[in-house]
């Protein structure tokens, strides 16, 4: 059995700051990697699926370094549209994943015990939309092959489909049917995972799952159905644990990064 933590969207700010001037999300990263840490079942790994802080400013991961760094298992990283790709890889550059590829875009491949992690970065310098050139898509091909029938994860921060929420949809993945061939050519990808949306969503995408996990702070406001609304609110965070077994392959549960009271023995 293998367990992957994924948590996304920290936004992490300054020391003393907030973001928006409303949310402590620095604090909220910390709760949140409290919360994978005392996890009964350890994950093997943790995945962050992007916007690891808020400012797109390379001084600002350090903060991230301190928090990160407390995970009590290996992490790995990838970049969002608040993110600095070339600034994240310096910054952690003493990690596995910063080390390959080219020095401004975080593309790599790693073993979390079966499972191969095939990370893009779908982030695009200026803009908060999403896009994944040929390159990294001929990566993603030869990477998704060479696992045979191994499962894979393929990560990336902006969700490939339409999640109805007009706002978000308009800034996710641009041109998805070419990711779409690519992966369709491949069964052996067991979930693609994603951010950028703070809300826990689920969708049918080229032959696989897509899920996407809520944000660790603040969420994204419910909206659908031309409802152009583009807030957030201070719903519960959360984040999502992945459990691949060979026998029953791969399934998704969404975790709590708060405390609550229980358990309690059914009477």
């Amino acid at each position: 059995m293998v367990l992957i933590a994924q948590i996304s969207d920290l936004h992490l700010v300054p020391r003393g700051s907030l973001c928006s001037g409303i949310v402590d999300t620095n604090a909220c990263g910390e709760r949140a990697v409290a919360s994978v840490n005392r996890l009964r079942s350890r994950p093997d790994a943790v995945v962050v699926t992007g916007d690891v802080i808020d400012t797109n400013r390379e001084s600002d991961y350090a903060v991230a370094r301190e928090i990160l760094e407390r995970l009590e298992m290996p992490f790995y990283l990838l970049s969002g549209n608040h993110d600095d790709s070339a600034g994240m890889k310096r910054a952690f550059a003493d990690h596995a994943f910063a080390a390959s590829g080219s020095p401004d875009r975080l593309t790599y491949a790693a073993d979390i015990g079966p499972v191969r992690l095939v990370a893009l970065d779908s982030s695009v310098p200026g803009a908060s939309h999403g896009a994944v050139s040929p390159e990294q898509l001929a990566f993603l091909d030869l990477e998704l092959a060479a696992a045979g029938d191994r499962p894979a994860l393929v990560a990336l921060h902006h969700p490939p489909m339409a999640t109805g929420h007009p706002k978000m949809d308009s800034i996710g993945l641009r041109e998805p049917s070419a990711f779409a061939e690519v992966i369709a050519r491949h069964r052996n990808v067991a979930r693609i995972i994603c951010g950028h949306c703070h809300r826990a969503i689920t969708a049918a995408f080229a032959g696989t799952i897509v899920s996407l996990a809520p944000g660790t702070a603040h969420q994204i406001e419910y909206a659908l159905d031309g409802d152009d609304t583009l807030a957030f609110n201070l719903e519960p965070p959360a984040f999502l644990l992945h459990r691949w077994s060979e026998a029953e392959g791969m399934t998704t549960h969404q975790m709590m990064v708060d405390r609550f009271p229980g358990p309690f023995p059914f009477v």
